[in-house]
Order: C-alpha cells, then sequence, then structure tokens
C-alpha cells in the first residue's frame, strides 16, 4: 500500500586514515602562504606553544641575502600580529645573512641561528662570514636583551664560520653548532648566556673547536640531561661520514665517549636530526647516499648510547636502518623526524618519482626500528619540495618547503599537515 516517507537528519563524520595528509587544511592539504618576498628558503622550523608556525631561513638572491622569519597561523595562513604582516626581515650589515636553525622559547620568543657577513657584534670589518646569533620578542622585534641589539655575530680570525643547529640547555644558555674554516672545515659551537653574552665558563671563551683532521662540518646538537652537549656532523676521517662528538659542560671534550660507525654500513650518512631518549639514548635520523652499483639515497635511522657512543645493537639491524617509501626504490632524502607516543617513530622525507619530480615522502616505523609500519607519497598538482618538518604536541607531522605550481618554474612556499598516527 502507500506508506510514509519519514525524513531522518543523519550527520556523517568521516574519519581521517592514520598519517594521511590533512585534506582540510589549505586547499585540499596545501597551504600556500603569501609571504610577499622573493627568492624564499626555508631552512627551518619550530611550532609555538599555541600551536603557530614558525618559518626561518632567508630571503634574495645569493650574495645579497637577509634573514627571514615567518610566522603562521595554526591554518597555515599569515599571522598579522607578528612582524610586518607575519614576516620578519633582518639585514645584518648589507651582506649576504641567512639562518639554518630555530627553537621557540616558552615564552614565546624565538631564537635563531646561522650566518652573516659581519664583524663581532658590529658591521666594522666584514672581512669574514661569522656565526650569527639572533633572538626576536613574541612580536617578532629585536630583543634587545639578547646583547643590546638582539643580534650576536662572532668572527673568528680563523675565517668563514656559521652555524647550522641550535639548542637551549636547562640553564636557557643557547648553544649553536657548526662550521669553521682553518686550513681545512672544523666543527665549532659556540655557547651564550641568556643574556647574548658568550659563557667563559665554557671553553675558556665560550667557543670549542678541533682540527681532528681533514673537513669537518658541525651540523646538529642536543643538549643531554647533564647539560654536556653532543654534537653530530660529517668527517672526511672515514668514508662511512658520520660524526658523533660529545662535550662536557666545560666545553672540553669528553674522550671517554667514543662512536665508531658499524662495519656494515655502506651509505655515506648525513645526520639530519637529534631525539634524546629514555635511558639516556640518542635517536639520529641521517640522510644516506649510496654509491657505485644500487646508488640512491634513503633515510637513515641511528641509536646510540649518549653516555659511551656505543651503537645500540638492540635498534634496528646492529643498531642501524635506512628506508624508503616505496620498496626497492632508493629516491628518498630524510627532511625530519618525530617520535610517536609509545616510542614509535616518523620519518618525512623528499620522495622523487622516476622522472625526478619531487613530493612528500612519509614513513612510520617501529620503535625499535625493526618494521616499517606503513609508508606512502602524497602527489599533489604540480611539484613539492619539502624541507623541513616536525611533529607537533597535537600529533599532526607539519611540513614546509617549497611549490611549483603546474606549468610554472617559480617555487614559493608551501605548508601541510598529516594527520597523527
Amino acid at each position: 500500500g502507500r506508506g510514509e516517507r519519514v525524513e531522518v537528519s543523519v550527520t556523517l563524520e568521516v574519519q581521517a586514515g592514520q598519517a594521511a595528509l590533512d585534506v582540510s587544511f589549505g586547499a585540499q592539504g596545501l597551504g600556500l602562504p603569501a609571504l610577499g618576498l622573493p627568492a624564499v628558503s626555508i631552512n627551518a622550523m619550530a611550532v609555538t606553544p599555541d600551536g603557530k608556525w614558525i618559518l626561518a631561513g632567508s630571503t634574495g638572491s645569493a650574495g645579497l641575502r637577509d634573514v627571514l622569519v615567518a610566522r603562521l597561523l595554526p591554518d597555515g595562513t599569515p599571522d598579522v600580529s607578528f612582524g610586518t604582516q607575519g614576516t620578519r626581515v633582518i639585514d645584518v650589515c648589507d651582506g649576504d645573512d641567512y639562518v639554518d636553525a630555530v627553537t621557540v622559547l616558552s615564552d614565546g620568543r624565538v631564537v635563531l641561528a646561522g650566518g652573516a657577513i659581519a664583524d663581532t657584534n658590529s658591521c666594522t670589518a666584514r672581512n669574514y662570514q661569522s656565526l650569527l646569533l639572533v633572538r626576536l620578542t613574541d612580536t617578532g622585534a629585536l630583543d634587545t636583551t639578547f646583547g643590546t641589539t638582539g643580534v650576536r655575530t662572532f668572527q673568528l680570525s680563523a675565517g668563514n664560520a656559521t652555524l647550522h643547529a641550535l639548542t637551549v640547555d636547562s640553564r636557557g644558555r643557547v648553544v649553536g653548532a657548526g662550521t669553521v674554516q682553518n686550513t681545512d672545515r672544523d666543527q665549532v659551537l659556540v655557547r651564550l648566556l641568556p643574556t647574548g653574552q658568550l659563557d667563559t665558563s665554557f671553553s675558556a671563551d665560550g667557543l670549542a673547536w678541533e682540527d681532528v683532521g681533514g673537513d669537518d662540518e658541525g651540523l646538529g646538537v642536543i643538549a643531554l640531561a647533564d647539560d654536556s652537549l653532543l654534537l653530530a656532523g660529517t668527517t672526511a676521517s672515514h668514508n662511512h661520514g658520520l660524526s658523533l662528538r660529545r662535550y662536557q659542560v666545560n666545553g672540553e671534550r669528553d674522550r671517554a665517549f667514543s662512536y665508531s660507525p658499524p662495519a656494515y654500513v655502506t651509505p655515506r650518512l648525513t645526520p639530519r636530526t637529534l631525539h634524546l631518549l629514555e635511558g639516556g639514548k640518542v635517536l639520529v635520523g641521517t640522510r644516506a647516499v649510496f654509491s657505485g652499483e644500487g646508488a640512491g639515497t634513503g633515510a637513515g635511522l641511528l641509536r646510540i648510547d649518549s653516555g659511551t657512543g656505543a651503537v645500540d645493537a638492540s635498534f634496528g639491524t646492529q643498531g642501524y636502518r635506512y628506508f624508503v617509501t616505496v620498496e626497492n626504490q632508493a629516491r628518498d632524502v630524510l627532511v625530519g623526524t618525530g617520535l610517536l607516543p609509545g616510542g614509535d617513530i616518523a620519518l618525512s622525507t623528499v620522495y622523487r618519482d622516476e622522472s625526478g619530480a619531487p613530493g612528500l615522502g612519509l614513513i612510520h616505523v617501529s620503535a625499535n626500528g625493526l618494521t616499517v609500519l606503513r609508508s606512502h607519497h602524497s602527489d599533489l598538482p604540480g611539484s613539492e619540495r619539502p624541507l623541513v618538518a616536525r611533529l607537533d604536541a597535537e600529533g599532526f607531522f607539519r611540513v614546509a618547503g617549497l611549490h611549483t605550481a603546474p606549468g610554472q618554474s617559480v617555487e614559493t612556499p608551501f605548508v601541510a599537515r598529516f594527520w597523527p598516527y
């Protein structure tokens, strides 16, 4: 017979897959913040306590770059309450300036590390590239309680010097790690008091470096539980390439710490990230480059004991393993890593397809480094070249880099995020 039609209101909730690209963010998963600046390079990223993005690097042509810091709202659009319409540009001494590292303090202030053509805390004698450290207030203004200007430069008489990494220890001291040119390139550490002054309790003058032979680069640093420092970099002293050294609180090299590369590791490793784990272990994220037959690139993980430097054989394959997003295709370059609840590890990569076009790669690895739990890459319009990545407090894996729209050749900044695992 004749039935009655009944209308029922239904709310359909679509749950995003674990680690899937968040297509509700930006335009189908891609945020394109309009920074209004030329030739932007994004070298580092941090997340503020209230979830805003901090992107740091440079703007301008090579040789005439200026420091660039941008703050974005959680939705990826410029935060106009920071600097000028969301960006702060710093020209140190009318030369070539940039930053490679950034961290955010608990009160929202921003600390930066990089290089500038400058004299020591002046523009008088610009003979070399100098170490550069900057602190900004939470509004993007130079923090004049850091030194007197908010900008600290240190010209080392040995030659060009730059900082690639940054950490803040438990006493608020700022530590930068990088490279100085002597007869060859050497790793260098600098430690400043919270006031911006060189900490003379660290290696007598606030600076520590040593020439161990060949070219070395300082690329990563982490403060350990006792405020001693683990310095990661590269060395020419062995084919494996990775260098790990520990420095005591007073700046002296800890000779009891000795890292020896595993004999079975064939690629050349460049450190990208450092994570301090429970029990005094340190997880090192690396870029792995294979030469000869089977040449290619992958994302590597190594776990060591932070007290002795010994490789932790219970992780991966005798302490080390490398990963790719597509099996049997070594075309990934590590961008960033994050530690998930329970200890599992997330890796963000630049994945290149068979044509060489870059895109976003993501790999999820078990805490013991033995199992790939999931891996995938995202195909979006145009091409994306991810440069930095960080896991935020909500579990989103944030990625930033440069995007080229279809049919275009100019790269512009992009931001994206992946759903929590």
